[in-house]
């Protein structure tokens, strides 16, 4: 018999009954005005948001799954009885999910903001995490555009993880300054296993001391770049008689393009490619086996593989943007330009620098710096004093 958890099943009247029981709970540690944070979507893959909302508990605020965004309906129950509730949009990628034609999509993002709107009029209020410029791959950047502006003009509060990021998203839409709030992603040391030493995940996964080791973990699409690093790696292998190996892990995306770079991963007789969902335990294998890790994105803002790398003391090649610019430096990354198309190789030779042990120490040094006890901290209380405060007694207002 398995256990039931929260938040695993969607439905109005499962949130309307985990809500209900949230505010009794924030209640009977002694919180007199509860908040309820409906969050989506979610990511229960990746350990991001469970490190952000570590400390929202303490400060009398819910995290409450929110499974489909249809479900932000249920949500006025709890705002007519008087309880606060914030929404909190962190990826916007789900909004223009199964769009076909740009009229479809119109549609879904009028639907979208008529249901936001319905939320705020009600008396929600909304906190908004930029992660990306605009969701990866997107069919409709115009339309995508619009939706971020959308959510940026309804936000009491916008959460940057990097300070560049007005500048970054300034082609398609303007974020206020007065809104925004700067806390960065937190570091993965610890929450990932991580017992299995460098040699034993090299033999498990058939690699020998000597090759240099490359890996690209994360979920494979099309802007990951991974066509550009399958290219890289060849043009190094041409003129290097260096042993070298590429480990390929992780989710693919069922675009025709990407099956095609898998049929050229498992034909390549130096890459080891490992599609589907990386469990976290088998994660270290990969990050362990490695020399570097490869963010080889042609279009990125924000990463957590970036972080992920540095926490398990990997030097990285990735792309230059306000994030990873902030993040690393010469000791230990190699950044390349991915308008550049030979950018990405020369980084790749160049990376040859970082093989060493001061770089990986450094490494988890950087990763360090960010602290995910100070960034929950930060987080919830921003949340608490920027948005939860100043609301009306009764639900309208």
């Amino acid at each position: 018999m398995s256990l039931y958890l929260r938040g695993r099943i969607a439905g109005g009247d499962r949130l309307i009954s985990d809500a209900l029981q949230a505010v009794q709970y924030l209640e009977a540690k002694g919180h007199e005005r509860p908040v309820l944070m409906p969050y989506n979507p979610v990511a229960r893959i990746n350990s991001y948001s469970a490190l952000l909302y570590a400390r929202l508990w303490d400060y009398g605020i819910a995290p409450l799954p929110l499974m489909s965004f249809a479900d932000l309906d249920a949500m006025r129950h709890p705002l007519a009885l008087g309880t606060r509730v914030v929404l909190h949009m962190q990826w916007t990628m789900e909004v223009l999910r199964g769009a076909q034609t740009e009229a479809e999509a119109k549609d879904l993002a009028g639907e979208f903001v008529a249901r936001l709107d319905g939320f705020l009029d009600a008396g929600g209020r909304l906190v908004h995490t930029v992660h990306n410029v605009l969701p990866h791959d997107c069919a409709f950047p115009q339309i995508e555009a619009g939706i971020q502006q959308a959510v940026a003009d309804r936000a009491r509060m916008i959460h940057i993880l990097s300070r560049g990021t007005a500048d970054a998203v300034a082609q398609w839409y303007t974020i206020e300054s007065a809104k925004t709030v700067h806390i960065p992603h937190p570091h993965y040391v610890g929450s990932y296993p991580d017992h299995v030493p460098r040699d034993q995940a090299r033999y498990d996964l058939g690699l020998l001391p000597d090759e240099v080791v490359y890996a690209l973990v994360g979920a494979i699409q099309p802007y990951k770049g991974l066509e550009q690093l399958l290219d890289a790696f060849d043009a190094i292998r041409e003129h290097d008689a260096r042993p070298r190996r590429l480990l390929v892990a992780g989710k693919p995306s069922e675009d025709p393009r990407t099956q095609e770079l898998l049929d050229r991963c498992l034909l390549h007789p130096y890459v080891i490619l490992r599609p589907g969902l990386v469990p976290d335990v088998e994660m270290q294998y990969y990050l362990r086996a490695a020399d570097v890790a490869v963010l080889p994105y042609q279009r990125s803002l924000n990463s957590g593989v970036l972080l992920l790398a540095l926490s398990f003391g990997l030097p990285v090649v990735a792309p230059q943007n306000p994030a990873t610019d902030e993040v690393t430096t010469p000791d230990v990354a190699r950044l390349f330009r991915p308008d550049d198309a030979g950018s990405l190789t020369r980084a790749l030779v160049a990376a040859d620098e970082l093989f060493t042990p001061t770089a990986r120490a450094e490494a988890v040094r950087i990763a360090r710096t960010y602290d995910p006890r100070e960034i929950a901290e930060q987080f919830a209380c921003a949340v608490s004093e920027r948005v939860a405060t100043d609301w009306p007694l009764s639900a309208a207002g």
